[in-house]
């Protein structure tokens, strides 16, 4: 059995998704970048020296070190490059592969690290796009493997409330990126209908909620995933209308149970949807409080959300995938 090390930031749901299939499939140990590889440098030296492979999510500069000991120590490395580590979007400050003298340093780190990996992983057509446009990499050496989003059994517990839920954390970049900004001016339109916004708050933007939230939107903070189930249940309309997502995993997870997107027709949202939900251009308040309220009485298009995700995106279908690509690199 193949002995693989996970280099992780988080253990947000994607991340705690892949190491599931990694314990499932292999010998695998996790070796978290915040904390591990800044305090336990010399440990984590050793387990990769005495691994097969390293699996990484994002290249980010706190995966430099393991990963360049995994090149010396000649390991495959195994790196999924699915978020900002690819992105360029100047007109909302984002991506580690913007331009300028500022983001030079930056940049040429990110690059380096992709240089090292001997396979890349992108998660939805327009991830592989952007890594190809901005990373120069040729479309041979990446592999699209979107997300796998597992069926949650909670949800038939609850019936469908007429209320709207965003996810994510709540920081001044995600007021323009996620376009939180533009779902809190939609739920001042409809002052009758509860939205609900789940995530961490950063305290630069509470002076920003304190004066700009309405009663009718609900902040709860970060909730764990037993709490964040029962949101997707209850809620009837999720809304993801961002400038810029690479898949939309908490979108998908709400369309996993039932609820009916409204989203932006950008990035990889469309991917996701495709004719199973609403579509506004980005920062329209007024549409998108529109198609909100358009969403809330549609019977059918739930339903269709979540056949979409359990045919394109089921969980089964990225652990087979992942497994089948580690075990022939």
């Amino acid at each position: 059995m193949k002995k693989i090390i996970f280099l992780h930031q988080s253990w947000t749901g994607f991340e705690k998704r892949d190491w599931k299939i990694l314990k499932n499939n292999f010998c695998a140990q996790d070796l978290r970048l915040y904390t591990d590889t800044l305090l336990k440098i010399p440990q984590g030296i050793r387990a990769i020296k005495k691994a097969d492979a390293v699996f990484c999510w994002f290249a980010s500069r706190l995966s430099l070190i393991p990963l360049v000991f995994a090149k010396i120590f000649k390991k495959k490395i195994i790196l999924v490059v699915g978020g900002w580590d690819c992105a360029n979007v100047p007109e909302i400050n984002y991506g580690a592969l913007r331009r300028g003298i500022k983001f030079f340093p930056t940049k040429v780190i990110t690059e380096y690290i992709i240089s090292l990996a001997d396979r890349i992983i992108a998660v939805s057509g327009y991830n592989k796009k952007e890594i190809i446009e901005n990373c120069k990499i040729s479309s041979d050496r990446i592999h699209l493997i979107y997300h796998g989003i597992p069926f949650c059994p909670c949800e038939k517990n609850y019936k469908k409330e007429n209320s709207v839920l965003t996810v994510g954390n709540i920081t001044e970049n995600n007021l323009k990126r996620k376009g939180l900004a533009t779902f809190i001016k939609a739920a001042t339109m409809l002052p009758e209908t509860k939205f609900f916004m789940v995530g961490k708050v950063d305290a630069r933007v509470e002076k920003y909620l304190q004066d700009s939230v309405p009663k009718n939107v609900i902040i709860t903070g970060f909730v764990d995933d037993e709490a964040l189930c029962q949101f997707y249940s209850k809620a009837k309309v999720y809304v993801q209308v961002s400038y810029h997502e690479q898949f939309g995993c908490a979108l998908a997870e709400a369309m996993a149970h039932g609820c009916v997107p409204v989203v932006t027709d950008t990035s990889a949202l469309p991917e996701v949807v495709g004719e199973a939900g609403y579509y506004v251009p980005y920062g329209d308040a007024e549409k998108t409080a529109a198609a909100i309220a358009t969403a809330l009485t549609d019977g059918q298009k739930g339903a269709m959300a979540q056949e979409r995700i359990t045919k394109l995106f089921p969980f089964d279908k990225r652990e087979k995938a992942l497994v089948e690509l580690i075990e022939h690199t």
